[in-house]
């Protein structure tokens, strides 16, 4: 009896363990804006000056060495206890028309966090100016935290004839922060001035 009790016992203890890991794990929470620059591919696989006629995003390494093709502009919540303004990252290349896929496991990655595009609806597409938007998974290598579900945002402007520079946010599809709200519209309101300012 006393040793069916401290299996018992024991069981009921890994129980517990593994319940209270799984409550004290939170989403991941906050906002993250990343820019740089890319070139439009069209339909034939060449590089088109005309978004109109693009059907992927070729993202262009940055000029750095690091082999990395886009650079933290603002984070903030989860995302600002190891990401710096200035940092650099990753994205895969990404063909959104008719249907919307990725070159490789993610669409980007930054440190400690990678995020899997699940949605992409196309916004706003002319000439010179593209607007996406959708959904996704972020996983973190952080302790602590659940795969959580992020809204995407992306805008760009070929307005300097050759390639274009680009505006990323990621933020918690649960209702934002003010001030993330207002990191997003930033770098939306940025990416739109800089289309304005080159095409005068």
């Amino acid at each position: 009896m006393l040793a069916h009790s401290k299996k018992l016992a024991v069981a009921l203890g890994i129980t517990a363990a593994a319940f209270a890991g799984t409550a004290s794990a939170a989403p991941i929470e906050g906002a993250l804006l990343f820019g740089g620059k890319t070139n439009y591919v069209d339909a034939n696989g060449d590089n088109t000056a005309s978004i109109e006629d693009a059907v992927k995003i070729d993202f262009a390494k940055l000029g750095d060495g690091s082999g990395n093709s886009a650079i933290v502009l603002g984070a903030e919540g989860d995302f600002a206890n190891t990401l710096n303004v200035g940092d650099s990252g990753d994205l895969n290349d990404l063909v959104f028309d008719p249907t919307f896929s990725v070159d490789g496991d993610y669409l980007w990655s930054f440190g400690d966090f990678t995020f899997m595009l699940d949605s992409l609806s196309v916004v706003n597409q002319s000439a010179d100016y593209l607007s996406l938007s959708g959904t996704g998974m972020l996983t973190t290598t952080l302790e602590g935290y659940d795969d959580t579900e992020f809204a995407w945002s992306y805008s760009s402007d070929t307005s300097d004839g050759k390639d274009g520079n680009f505006a990323f946010s990621s933020t918690a599809t649960e209702v934002p922060e003010p001030s993330s709200m207002a990191l997003l519209g930033l770098g939306l309101l940025g990416a739109g001035m800089a289309a304005r300012r080159a095409k005068k």
